[in-house]
């Protein structure tokens, strides 16, 4: 089983991505897929990039948002499936936990991070259109980006030391760059 996890800033076209890997696999094996902004969006409405922003939030925590991959993965592992996250992980703490947990430790677990990047303009035409549509939004989603960059930088950083370092138990990870 293969956890696929897509990370980038909003707006890189994770999603879109996704869907195309979804297509490549044969109907009776396709992923779970778990989008977590989409998710959180739908849920909570313009409150989800508040709600992010604020480290005391009591709707969305970080034990809640690692129930939810846990659970995922658990559902894949269960009906032998892969797995895509779509947006995790975010920070330094959510990748450790990712390659460190009982799930993927104590079993034939692969993780593949691909990171994924677009050229400026591009980003800046996908975030105009999100902000068309949800205008309420626009502050938060410009906030929120900017902080997506420095916490994704970590998580790269830290997942090329990992892989360097080629320290036991990480033969199961990878790391790929994809452009958008």
């Amino acid at each position: 089983m293969k956890i696929i996890s897509l990370c980038g800033v909003t707006c890189v076209g994770k999603t879109t991505y996704a869907e195309k890997l979804v297509t490549e696999y044969v109907d009776s094996k396709r992923p779970v897929c778990l989008n977590i902004g989409l998710f959180f969006r739908n849920t909570l409405g313009p409150r989800f990039f508040e709600e992010l922003d604020n480290p005391t939030a009591p709707t969305v925590t970080e034990h809640w948002v690692r129930n939810m991959v846990h659970n995922a993965i658990e559902l894949s592992y269960n009906s032998q499936r892969d797995v895509i996250l779509d947006g995790f992980p975010r920070t330094k703490d959510q990748f450790y936990w990712l390659i460190h947990s009982s799930f993927a430790s104590s079993r034939t677990i692969s993780v593949e991070l691909k990171f994924c990047f677009v050229d400026e303009d591009i980003m800046r035409e996908r975030m105009e259109s999100r902000i068309r549509q949800n205008p309420e939004e626009e502050v938060l989603l410009l906030r929120r980006n900017q902080k997506d960059v420095a916490l994704l930088k970590d998580v790269y950083s830290e997942a090329r030391r990992v892989l360097d370092s080629r320290s036991k138990g990480h033969d199961g990870l990878s790391l790929t760059e994809v452009n958008l």
